[in-house]
């Protein structure tokens, strides 16, 4: 990965900053940039990383693959894309530091899906998210149908995904994709920043089983979700950051995380 095409940023905070940077191509995914998110995700938890941040430089989110690459066109370029998408590569979900897409401009096809598979999506009121694939003789299916139709459900899907129309920002947040919505790439960015903080401020046991309950609470009947957490809400009471939580309130005091 060169520096150029994914610029990555830790923070003191604990949140990791992974920057789209290809805005003369209105940041395409390219084999490079997927791989370098892979290694971003991958590589989080054991750099001490609490959340991470995904944005794009320039005028948009990223409009998604690379119609200019030879790859893009092909099976091998396809077979790449979805490995970033495919469930049991799912990367995403399967990290278990929570990520943030901060999503401005542009958000098209596959851009659109990589937000989708972040755990949490905001945005500035006038982002441009569009699924063009059914006017290419495609359809979304790196990710896009199974992760709309979740947050938005079957009819609102099926409108935006077979119409393949436009969807902004403020659309997006009625809909309940968009956790938040912002004025313009600054106010974004900072609220970006500001939301990733606030996550990376609490124990990281606590926001890993927690993200963990939700991801797999979603399409699970109530019943195995209360068994499962259960099971992972009571270790949690002997951890050393259970101890130190209960020190620091009758202290009076923050809390010092050891993720332990």
């Amino acid at each position: 990965m060169t520096e150029e095409a994914l610029l990555s940023t830790d923070l003191p905070s604990g949140v990791r900053t992974l920057a789209l940077n290809r805005p003369e191509r209105l940041n395409a995914l390219s084999r490079e940039i997927n791989a370098g998110i892979r290694e971003g995700f991958e590589t989080a938890e054991r750099d001490g990383i609490r959340c991470i941040v995904i944005h794009g430089e320039g005028r948009a989110f990223s409009v998604g693959a690379d119609l200019k690459e030879s790859t893009t066109h092909s099976a091998e370029g396809i077979a790449d894309a979805l490995d970033m998408f495919y469930p049991g590569k799912d990367i995403a979900p399967s990290c278990r530091v929570p990520v943030i897409a901060a999503v401005h401009g542009y958000c098209c096809g596959g851009g659109w899906e990589l937000a989708l598979a972040a755990d949490i999506c905001v945005a500035t009121e006038d982002a441009r998210f569009w699924f063009p694939q059914t006017g290419l003789g495609l359809f979304p299916g790196a990710g896009g149908t199974g992760r709309l139709v979740k947050a938005v459900g079957k009819s609102n899907a099926m409108d935006v995904i077979l119409t393949g129309r436009f969807v902004s920002g403020e659309e997006g947040y009625r809909l309940g994709f968009v956790s938040r919505l912002f004025a313009n790439r600054e106010a974004l960015l900072e609220g970006a920043r500001t939301l990733a903080e606030e996550i990376a401020s609490k124990s990281p046991l606590g926001v890993m089983m927690a993200k963990q309950s939700i991801a797999r609470g979603v399409d699970r009947p109530i019943e195995e979700t209360l068994l499962e957490d259960s099971m992972r809400l009571f270790p949690l009471y002997e951890s050393e950051d259970r101890r130190e939580a209960s020190a620091a309130f009758l202290e009076r005091r923050l809390p010092v995380w050891r993720g332990r």
